[in-house]
């Protein structure tokens, strides 16, 4: 897995438009956030359920250290040359934002294969 990690000050997305393999979302609703750390995360071939127990603790310590709000898990393919399928990468992806949530994070996940609008504040 492979990480980009933005604490920003505001983030907003919205659903530009849905690739072959995108997950049933509403592009309507465009999300916004405050005092947020932004996980742009790509899951490689490789990665598996204890990758994702790994990547959230890390991101966990990294949230608490910047006393972020919240955490934002954003799906991006393009962090890596050797993507895991979808449905793999979605598995991968959901168990780290399920694990975010048990350590008491409050996690927000954006959906699994659409093009995003991104506005952010670093």
């Amino acid at each position: 897995m492979r990480c980009l990690i933005l604490h920003c000050k505001s983030f907003s997305y919205a659903l530009d438009h849905p690739t072959p393999v995108a997950e049933d979302a509403n592009p309507d609703s465009p999300k916004q956030f405050t005092n947020c750390l932004v996980v742009f995360a790509s899951s490689e071939i490789q990665d598996s359920n204890a990758t994702a127990e790994s990547a959230s603790t890390e991101v966990a310590k990294i949230a608490k250290l910047v006393k972020a709000d919240s955490v934002l898990l954003n799906p991006f393919a393009h962090l890596s040359n050797s993507l895991a399928k979808p449905k793999q990468a979605i598995q991968v992806l959901k168990a780290m934002a399920i694990q975010l949530t048990a350590q008491g994070i409050q996690t927000h996940y954006s959906p699994f294969g659409w093009y995003e609008e991104f506005v952010f504040e670093v």
